[in-house]
């Protein structure tokens, strides 16, 4: 199987170094650090969800990331299953870390105990990389235009909303 061109220039001018930068950012010190400083802000689960959500929304955006994405939907899985890989741990360590904060709610009460804390995690990350994938990087909302600081707070908002414990009449 041959490389396209795009990967090829890709590789030629930086895709290494993305996937080298990439690890360091999702390494244990960098993410205990990130981990350490949402724990030190405090509030509910859900504020806490928040915070780490929207600052995986603000990394999705930027053109590094749209890179990133468009070569791992593109060719990444397998013309580079090393740099996939480093990928998908990091993706992997993500889900965890948001389905802690919901198993902690759900300990708390603040979110229902029927949620399936993992598969949550899952639905929130994946539905907002997907979203900034589309709409940033690939351009879809020159065809359906969306604010895009409208498109994370209502999605945000409706999936708080879907693990919430329904309040108590």
């Amino acid at each position: 199987m041959s490389l396209s061109r795009a990967f090829r220039v890709a590789v030629q001018f930086g895709v290494v170094a993305l996937a080298a930068s990439l690890a360091r950012a999702q390494s244990p010190p960098n993410l205990l650090q990130f981990q350490a400083r949402v724990a030190d802000a405090g509030g509910s689960a859900a504020d806490r969800l928040r915070i780490v959500l929207e600052d995986f929304w603000i990394n999705s955006l930027t053109a590094q990331s749209g890179l990133w994405q468009r070569m791992v939907v593109g060719e990444m899985a397998t013309e580079a299953p090393d740099v996939f890989a480093a990928w998908a741990k990091g993706l992997v360590q993500r889900w965890k870390f948001v389905e802690r904060l919901i198993e902690e709610g759900k300990k708390t009460g603040e979110f229902r105990a029927d949620a399936d804390a993992a598969v949550a995690a899952r639905l929130i990350i994946s539905a907002l990389a997907q979203q900034a994938l589309l709409h940033v990087h690939l351009g879809v909302r020159r065809f359906a235009p969306l604010a895009i600081e409208r498109l994370f707070d209502s999605s945000l908002n409706l999936f708080l909303d879907g693990i919430h414990r329904p309040a108590r009449d």
